[in-house]
């Protein structure tokens, strides 16, 4: 499995600040996917090393086995210390099966209206996160079970967007940036995958999850003033600045660090300065760079092995370019090995 096995789309936008506040806590609602606390604990260990003194936490909330009415009653009942609310549903209102399609449609709707309705109420900011679901290999066959849920949650998911774009409540699209790391994979692996029993993403998954939602909040821009207005989502998606992690047989040199290579391609048409940051197992990096135009730089770094579990993993980076003029982030699995390099 090569370095680039995880990776999410990149983003580049007119830069500004990011989402986040300094002592923001965010309320996380969701099923079986959110109970874990997985792609959160990946985001909040990631915000603290780009913000140690920034103290933004996360309330789990989640729930197995439950619904998006389910989420709505349980904002309702935990808002009071929250300032950010993530609410991911959609698994299980399909029934697991393709029958009695809009009144699942119309109970689900119901839901999400419900939750807009009370987050609206106390001026609590709600983002949807677009559910992840259903990730065989390359070359499926899935049987008509499989086939029938997935269709369901498309249509859930599809009637989710027209209530955001009605309602103005922003979405993160992390099921799009979960499939893309998914088919990045598949070049590498054609049986790789994020959900071996269809439902709940592994940790690659999870962590797939956790690159959209940190690229979406703007992780790297500077937070946004405690009592001034949050900055922009960071939803758009353009391709003039990308960033990806090479590949390469990442074993421990003869000084016992770990080195890899972060490749940042400048696609438009004018030069771009600005750092690139880099947290990788528990690190951060940070490099200036001068991105000229139409060209890739790259930026090498050494990893410390102290903080590396196991003697052959593979753990999640998160990569931005933040200038004065536009943000970029992207999302990998840096694979590595203690064996020295010979």
């Amino acid at each position: 499995m090569q370095s680039t096995l995880l990776s999410a789309a990149c983003s580049s936008v007119i830069a500004g600040n990011a989402y986040l506040h300094p002592d923001d806590r965010v309320l996380c609602t969701g099923d079986s996917i959110t109970a874990p606390g997985t792609y959160q604990t990946y985001v909040k260990e990631t915000l603290r090393l780009i913000y140690p003194e920034a103290n933004i936490t996360f309330l789990n909330l989640g729930s197995g086995g439950k619904g998006a009415d389910y989420g709505a009653q349980t904002l309702k009942m935990n808002m009071e210390p929250a300032t950010l609310a993530l609410f991911m549903f959609g698994v299980n209102d399909t029934g697991w099966g393709l029958s009695d399609v809009d009144a699942k449609v119309t109970n689900f709707v119901n839901g999400l209206q419900k939750a807009v309705g009370v987050t609206q109420a106390q001026q609590l900011p709600l983002i949807f996160l677009r559910e992840t679901h259903f990730s065989h290999g390359a070359n499926p066959s899935p049987d008509a079970f499989e086939v029938g849920v997935t269709h369901m949650l498309d249509k859930l998911q599809d009637a989710q967007a027209n209530l955001a774009s009605q309602q103005g409540v922003p979405m993160i699209d992390v099921r799009a940036a979960y499939q893309r790391a998914l088919e990045k994979a598949w070049t590498k692996d054609p049986a790789y995958e994020f959900t071996p029993d269809i439902i709940h993403p592994a940790p690659a998954g999870q962590a797939a999850i956790a690159g959209e939602i940190l690229r979406a909040f703007g992780a790297g821009l500077p937070l946004s003033p405690t009592n001034g207005p949050r900055g922009m989502l960071q939803i758009q998606r353009t391709k003039e600045v990308t960033l990806s992690l090479k590949d390469g047989a990442h074993l421990v040199a003869s000084d016992g660090v770990l080195p890899f290579s972060v490749s940042v391609r400048n696609q438009s048409g004018k030069n771009a300065e600005g750092k690139l940051l880099v947290v990788l197992a528990g690190q951060k990096f940070e490099k200036p760079l001068l991105l000229k135009a139409g060209n890739t730089t790259n930026a090498n770094f050494s990893l410390s092995v102290a903080t590396l579990a196991g003697r052959t993993d593979t753990t999640p980076v998160f990569m931005a370019f933040v200038g004065a003029d536009r943000y970029a982030a992207d999302s990998s699995l840096f694979y590595y090995s203690r064996l020295q390099a010979t």
